[in-house]
């Protein structure tokens, strides 16, 4: 499934794979699927890609 709903994500999804900027940052499984687990890892991929290009 691909999907942009949080709450949909956190409902039906068994692992999460959250990508930022092209390119998966981060996975999740079981209780670390949340709402807060999967924007966090999507806001740090981000950052971390900013940080990269000014490098």
């Amino acid at each position: 499934m691909l999907s942009t709903d949080l709450t949909e994500i956190v409902g039906l999804a068994d692992i999460v794979h959250v990508m930022a900027e092209g390119r998966i940052v981060r996975t999740l499984t079981g209780s670390q699927i949340t709402e807060e687990t999967i924007t966090g890892a999507a806001f740090q991929g981000v950052e971390e890609s900013i940080q990269e290009e000014s490098a």
